[in-house]
């Protein structure tokens, strides 16, 4: 994955289930603990749902407005892949 951009997809349940805020964070996670934040969200869907939370190194987002939502899409990127990363 070094280098590529993944996709980040927050749903309800079954897209069933309609929400109104979020915040999303990448840490890295090793040996069962929440290390720092890696990598950067991007946007994708351009919507105006959510925006960057740290503007400056762009590793939390969070929504935009308390309208009900289904789906977001975000990115993810990192520049390399030896780690593991959990989302919260």
């Amino acid at each position: 994955m070094c280098g590529e951009s993944k996709t980040v997809h927050l749903q309800g349940i079954n897209e069933t289930v309609w929400y109104k805020g979020f915040v999303i964070q990448p840490f890295e996670w090793n040996d069962g603990k929440l290390g720092n934040r890696m990598g950067q969200l991007m946007r994708l869907d351009d919507n105006g749902s959510w925006q960057q939370q740290c503007f400056r190194f762009k590793n939390s987002a969070t929504h935009s407005h308390d309208e009900k939502k289904k789906h977001m899409r975000l990115w993810w990127k990192i520049d390399e892949d030896s780690r593991t990363v959990q989302f919260v």
